[in-house]
């Protein structure tokens, strides 16, 4: 395909393929028809890739012949669509029509098809085509930016409602930043101002999470939540979560005194507790594996090894540079940016954008320990009071009954994922208010992770930004800003939501 390469998804957004009107190469067909024409046959009658290049060459005029049917298909059903790049698809047209006459494709056809659309004339129906099924899928692309577990849920959630969704993943694998490097916490919903996003979609995502969960048949388990006050000092704290938590509709809070938070958890130290037994853990990279199978099985697909280096928005359309070993540039009407750590720096690359409505973004590292002992002292979640970052140093469980305590609230200029043993003493400290039995050394470092900051130091926290035209006027684009704690709970709600936006 050379240096760079271009899908075109124009006006009414019908993938094409690099190149048009010109000689169809190897890598062309490989590249970008045998894709697209597989993807609009059945499972059971597709060929394999191996065995439409073994043949390619008496295979690309069909298969040329069989997207331009489906393109004009697509054009009569749906009349109100404009197709800007026309005349690239003519040339193609008269390239198939000479190159495989018993095609039965009359030079023309297209072109007729075309004006006849334009003039709201549909010709016939589509349901009996495939390709033309597909193409109109097609010309209802969606793009989304980056495969951790509120991507993949948006993304996700598109496909299911019968749209053709790509992901752009800058790794090589889905979850490799900050969806695998955090507490795999769910959570009930108790922190958050009352009809804040972050409450209603929390509340919304947990329970869509655990039902999820079961249905999918992996690990996610409610072991319940200690919220823990040291002293009575810290009681009216505990107070005003349980009012908050009542106001964002979080079930089964229970005020515990001291002891009978001891008679729950033998190795906890407090004066009281706020009980929530719907908070829980959830395996976190089996999740996502779940959102992309189920992704993949509605038709989308991922690019991995494809970051994305900048852009343009205007004129009804959202061109994306992306770039990796093959450079592309794809042109679409709708844009999810959900890039986590990366989402207001992608923003800023998009020609067009006005900065006004881009956020700072701030990185805020959190470094996990576990015991060396091996032992684990607790088999429910315990939380101290929150601060003004995150939620404090505690302590959960993983899927295989070990604890692990974190994270902390670390402020870092550049990406750092590794723990910072510095921190050491601050740990301890912290973690003896409520484990004063923790032994002398038995810390040990484990991971780190960072979460997406809008706000700076000493700031107050801000709420998820699901931003859309109304804020920054480009139809089609979706930006998600400051997406951390609870996103990984409200991913499935968040997906749905941004889907309802768009659909």
């Amino acid at each position: 395909m050379g240096a760079s390469s271009e899908v075109v998804f124009e006006a009414c957004r019908p993938v094409l393929i690099n190149g048009i009107g010109d000689p169809i190469s190897r890598a062309d067909l490989a590249d970008r028809a045998i894709p697209v024409t597989l993807a609009a046959i059945p499972r059971e009658r597709r060929r394999t890739r191996a065995a439409i290049m073994s043949d390619w060459r008496s295979q690309a005029p069909l298969i040329f012949g069989a997207i331009l049917d489906g393109l004009s298909s697509a054009l009569r059903h749906q009349a109100d669509c404009v197709l800007e790049s026309y005349e690239r698809l003519a040339d193609v047209e008269q390239w198939v029509a000479a190159a495989e006459p018993g095609l039965g494709w009359e030079p023309g056809t297209f072109s007729q098809a075309y004006r006849r659309a334009q003039q709201g004339k549909r010709l016939d129906n589509i349901d009996n085509n495939p390709v033309a099924r597909i193409v109109v899928k097609l010309m209802q692309t969606r793009e989304e930016i980056s495969g951790r577990s509120v991507g993949l849920a948006c993304a996700r959630a598109l496909a299911r409602r019968g749209l053709w969704v790509i992901v752009l993943e800058a790794a090589g694998a889905i979850g490799q930043g900050i969806s695998s490097r955090n507490s795999e916490v769910i959570h009930a919903g108790i922190y958050y101002p009352a009809g804040s996003l972050k409450a209603v979609l929390c509340v919304k995502g947990r329970r869509q999470l655990y039902r999820y969960a079961d249905e999918k048949g992996f690990e996610a388990r409610a072991l319940g939540k200690l919220i823990v006050a040291a002293n009575a000092g810290e009681h009216a704290k505990l107070d005003a979560l349980m009012a908050s938590a009542k106001a964002n509709d979080v079930e089964g809070l229970e005020m515990l005194t001291g002891r009978q938070a001891t008679a729950l958890e033998p190795n906890l130290v407090c004066s009281a507790a706020l009980h929530s037994p719907v908070s829980g853990i959830v395996d976190s990279h089996a999740f996502m594996l779940s959102l992309q199978g189920d992704f993949e099985d509605a038709g989308g697909m991922i690019a991995f090894n494809t970051p994305v280096v900048g852009g343009a928005v205007g004129n009804n359309s959202i061109r994306i540079e992306a770039g990796g070993t093959e450079p592309t540039s794809v042109t679409t009407r709708v844009l999810v940016n959900s890039a986590g750590l990366h989402a207001p720096a992608i923003a800023r690359s998009f020609d067009g954008l006005d900065a006004r409505h881009i956020p700072k973004s701030y990185l805020c590292k959190g470094s996990y320990f576990g015991l060396a002992s091996g032992k684990a002292p607790f088999t429910k979640l315990i939380y101290p009071l929150p601060n003004e970052a995150g939620l404090g140093i505690h302590s959960t469980t993983d899927l295989g009954g070990q604890n692990r305590f974190g994270p902390d609230t670390e402020w870092i200029d550049t990406e750092d994922y590794q723990p910072s043993t510095n921190r050491l003493s601050e740990f301890e400290q912290v973690i003896r208010r409520y484990y004063p039995q923790l032994a002398e050394g038995d810390l040990t470092p484990n991971y780190a992770g960072i979460r997406p900051k809008i706000v700076g130091p000493g700031e107050a926290a801000a709420d998820f930004v699901i931003q859309d035209e109304t804020v920054h006027a480009v139809p089609g684009l979706i930006n998600l800003f400051g997406i951390e704690s609870p996103g990984l709970t409200a991913s499935l709600a968040i997906g749905d939501k941004v889907a309802e936006a768009l659909t």
